[in-house]
């Protein structure tokens, strides 16, 4: 098998990144972003939930001052494991 050079790997992380950027088209306005928050969580950081996807586009989704605190747990959590890790 011939290993990557480090620009390949970085463009198929891109394209990678384009194509779920892509699937989010249609689910959320703001799908840029949540194709690049997947694609960080799910191929940089090793999250392996499944369902990923829907928590992101629900947390995107959302009306400002609708939801409920408990609605950030998730992301907070998130948050504070990247927090633990680099402490």
């Amino acid at each position: 098998m011939t290993r990557l050079t480090d620009a390949a790997a970085r463009d198929l992380d891109e394209t990678r990144r384009l194509l779920y950027m892509t699937l989010f088209v249609g689910k959320t306005d703001r799908w840029e972003l949540a194709g690049t928050l997947v694609n960080a969580l799910r191929h940089h950081q090793g999250v392996q939930d499944p369902d990923l996807e829907d928590k992101i586009t629900d947390y995107l989704n959302r009306v400002p001052g609708e939801l409920a605190a408990e609605d950030d747990t998730w992301i907070r959590a998130q948050i504070q494991a990247r927090i633990d890790a680099l402490a």
